[in-house]
């Protein structure tokens, strides 16, 4: 479930991002890892994954002053699917350049903003990013007491902390004034500078990168990780209660009960539906197969069976289907009420988010740092930054966060995160020194002298849900600093 980095990055070139279609303020597109929908103003904000609520590019004031700049796009920027769709907005106020660049990725979006004081007086400027969750209550994320260096992250997180989430990974250190989980609902991260001189360049990046945190023996049903967010998280609006198919003994006969009850549902002379209870639906041209396949889903949610919504085209003609999981991935033409695949080809196929297991303890601090320490390796880049002083504002308090200039690859090296020369890592070591003011590392030492010494990473990721890549980085930082030395 841990992909290494070089995956993430190899997957992030192969697959493209494609379009949904724009309607009226904003864009939806998908790759197979999420959903964003996309506003005009990218200043606005973007939803990712049906969930949580950020704008892309910040909202900028100027000495107190609200800047106008919005970074607006074409729609045909989004005509064919592509590796990597570029957003790129400027404009010039006063004595300030403003630039936006948004990269629509495979796995993530990167937003770089740049501001140039071209005066002769200094200035301070402040880059607000709003954050919400698109129903209501969610939950930040900071790893500030669980590892000393990796603190360039925070995640937004379902209140429950399993399903869809949300890392948001700066060009340098965070350092929140919360720790561990702040339960809210609204939430706003600012970036402000105490002065930018004459001639000076502000420059910021983030990452945003959609994935889901499950809970390892928690109380949803036991399905493979693969399955578990078309249970649990759907990424169109559907909500309300749907029929009741009552109980059901295996996936398979779930199905094909569910497929029974909606067929006795009244239907016109076109096969669309006429009752749909108190299901909301996203249509408003009437009851189309859309209709049906979203009705549909909201039933498998309900009655715990995975499902996908699939939309397919031919030529001009689009018709929506579900994929039910009844032991194995089966088209259902809903609308016609039908095991069967319609004769279109598949152009959407709702996305499975990238998973990372979490483990269930009492202890869900721990648990959210171990469930999503691996962030960190995305954030690993040059970026060159200006001397920033971060204020987070949260409903509740003002955060405030430092950013030095250097390079992400400097800041990381105290933990041994950059380029090192390939050696074996599994093998038997000697523990030299427990004397590390570091959980993450005292953790590694515990297991490495737990096992007599042998350290093979396939298995110690198993036991403490850290992926390979982080166990690794923290084993040669071990031996860098003389906490441990390899012996055979």
């Amino acid at each position: 479930m841990k992909k290494a980095l070089a995956l993430i990055l190899l997957l992030s070139i192969a697959f493209p991002v494609k379009s949904l279609g724009y309607y009226g303020d904003y864009s939806v597109l998908f790759t197979d890892n999420y959903v964003l929908k996309v506003p005009n103003d990218l200043t606005q904000q973007a939803v990712f994954q049906n969930k949580f609520m950020v704008n892309l590019v910040p909202k900028i004031s100027i000495d107190s002053t609200a800047s106008t700049f919005q970074a607006t796009y074409s729609t045909e920027s989004f005509d064919n699917p592509s590796d990597r769709y570029t957003l790129v907005s400027s404009s010039s106020e006063a004595t300030i350049d403003i630039k936006s660049e948004v990269n629509i990725e495979f796995n993530q979006i990167v937003s770089k903003i740049e501001i140039k004081n071209n005066g002769n007086a200094a200035v301070q400027v402040n880059l607000d990013y709003d954050i919400a969750g698109k129903n209501g209550q969610f939950s930040m994320f900071s790893p500030e007491n669980y590892n000393n260096v990796s603190k360039n992250y925070m995640v937004v997180m379902q209140p429950d902390l399993d399903g869809q989430a949300l890392g948001i990974i700066g060009s340098s250190l965070l350092r929140p004034s919360f720790t561990g989980l702040y339960p809210t609902s609204d939430y706003m991260l600012s970036f402000t500078t105490a002065k930018l001189g004459p001639g000076e360049t502000l420059s910021l990046e983030l990452k945003f990168y959609p994935f889901a945190v499950r809970k390892e023996g928690g109380t949803a049903p036991l399905y493979p990780p693969e399955l578990f967010s078309f249970m649990s998280e759907s990424l169109i609006d559907t909500s309300g209660n749907t029929i009741t198919i009552g109980e059901a003994a295996t996936l398979s006969d779930k199905v094909d009960a569910m497929i029974e009850a909606v067929t006795s549902i009244a239907k016109k002379s076109d096969s669309s539906f006429t009752e749909l209870h108190n299901v909301a639906l996203s249509s408003t041209a009437g009851f189309d197969s859309l209709d049906s396949a979203e009705y549909f889903k909201q039933l498998c949610i309900q009655n715990d069976v995975p499902c996908r919504l699939v939309i397919g085209k031919s030529e001009d003609t689009y018709y929506a289907w579900i994929k039910a999981y009844n032991g194995q991935w089966t088209d259902i033409d809903v609308q016609n009420s039908e095991k069967q695949t319609p004769s279109y080809s598949a152009y959407y196929t709702e996305p499975a988010a990238e998973f990372h297991a979490m483990p269930y303890t009492d202890d869900n601090n721990k648990a959210a740092y171990e469930g999503t320490a691996w962030i960190a390796y995305i954030g690993q880049a040059n970026f060159l930054i200006y001397f920033l002083v971060i204020i987070v504002v949260a409903s509740s308090g003002v955060i405030f966060v430092m950013f030095r200039r250097a390079i992400m690859a400097k800041l990381l090296a105290g933990k041994g995160m950059t380029s090192k020369p390939v050696i074996e890592i599994n093998g038997k070591y000697e523990i030299l020194s427990e004397a590390i003011d570091d959980a993450f590392m005292k953790e590694i030492i515990s297991k490495i002298k737990e096992r007599g010494g042998i350290v093979n990473l396939d298995q110690m990721a198993e036991t403490t849900h850290f992926s390979k890549e982080l166990l690794e980085e923290g084993i040669r930082y071990l031996i860098d600093q003389k906490f441990a030395r390899k012996i055979a």
